[in-house]
C-alpha cells in the first residue's frame, strides 16, 4: 500500500491533462468529505468504543422490551407466599358384597346352562354328521356340523374345516345364538332336557321360524305336550316329508319329554 507521500510524488510527476483533472477531482471529494466528518463528530462528541459490543454479544444478550413499543417490561415473579392447595383425595369407590348364597346361584346356573349345551350338542352331531369339507344342503353350502356362513366367523363357508374347529364354533353358536333365543322367546321354566331339544330344534329351523312356530305359542301357554307334540310336524322340506327330519323331530320331542328337574 503507498503513503500519502509516495501518493503526493506520484501527482507532481507530469501526467496527461485529463488524468490529472480526475485526481484534483477525487482530492477536492475527498477534502470536502473530510470536513463533513469532523463536523459530525464535534457534535456527537467524544466517541467512547468501550460501550461497542460485538453482534454475537448482542445476540445473545436477552431483550427485556417489547419488539413493538421498545418499552421496558415488567419482571411479573411468583408469588412465593401463595398457599398451596391440597388436591381433593379421591373418594373411595363402596365395595358392593353379594348376597350370601349368591355365587352358589351363579355356579347352579352355568351348570344347568352347560349341561342343556352338551345335550343338545350330541343330538345335533347325531344327526347332522360332520363334513371337512363344503356341501350342498337344501338352498345353500354348509361344512362341519351343518354350518351356515352365519354360523361361523367371518361369514364364510370355508374350503376345509377339522373337527377341532368345528366343535369350537357348535358350542360358540349353541351358547350364544340359538340357545340366546331359546332363552329370549320361552317364557315358561324349562329343565335341561327342555333346552337342549329346542336348542337343537332351533339350530335346524333357524331363530326366525322358531319365533312364528305352533311349538313356541303352546309352550308360553305352559301346554308343554302340546309343545312336544308339535314338534312331530316339522319334518317336511318344501312340502315333502323327510325320513332324516321324521327321525330327528322324534329324538327332539323324547328328550323334551324326559324326566327332568325345573
Amino acid at each position: 500500500m503507498r503513503t500519502f507521500k509516495e501518493y503526493i510524488l506520484e501527482l507532481e510527476r507530469p501526467i496527461e491533462e485529463g488524468a490529472y483533472s480526475r485526481i484534483m477531482g477525487t482530492l477536492a471529494a475527498g477534502a470536502a468529505l473530510a470536513r463533513v466528518g469532523a463536523g459530525v463528530s464535534a457534535s456527537m462528541g467524544p466517541y467512547d468504543d468501550s460501550k461497542v459490543k460485538s453482534a454475537h454479544v448482542r445476540q445473545a444478550e436477552p431483550q427485556d422490551y417489547s419488539p413493538i413499543s421498545k418499552h421496558k417490561i415488567p419482571v411479573i415473579k411468583p408469588n412465593i407466599h401463595k398457599k398451596k392447595v391440597n388436591p381433593i383425595p379421591p373418594k373411595e369407590t363402596p365395595t358392593l358384597k353379594p348376597p350370601v348364597g349368591f355365587k352358589q346361584k351363579i355356579k347352579a346356573s352355568q351348570q344347568t346352562e352347560s349341561g342343556a349345551i352338551e345335550k343338545a350338542k350330541e343330538l345335533i352331531k347325531k344327526f347332522e354328521g360332520f363334513y371337512e369339507n363344503p356341501y350342498w344342503d337344501v338352498n345353500s353350502y354348509s361344512i362341519g356340523y351343518g354350518f351356515k356362513k352365519y354360523d361361523i366367523p367371518g361369514g364364510k363357508v370355508p374350503k376345509s374345516m377339522d373337527r377341532s374347529q368345528a366343535d369350537a364354533i357348535l358350542t360358540n353358536t349353541l351358547q350364544t345364538r340359538y340357545g340366546n333365543t331359546v332363552k329370549k322367546h320361552v317364557r315358561v321354566p324349562l329343565n335341561d332336557n327342555q333346552q337342549a331339544a329346542l336348542i337343537s330344534f332351533v339350530y335346524n329351523i333357524g331363530p326366525h321360524a322358531f319365533q312364528n312356530s305352533s311349538i313356541l305359542k303352546k309352550l308360553n301357554q305352559s301346554d308343554y305336550q302340546g309343545a312336544a307334540d308339535s314338534l312331530l310336524q316339522y319334518d317336511k322340506v318344501k312340502g315333502e316329508t323327510w325320513a332324516g327330519l321324521s327321525k330327528r323331530r322324534q329324538a327332539e320331542r323324547q328328550l323334551f319329554l324326559a324326566s327332568g328337574k325345573v
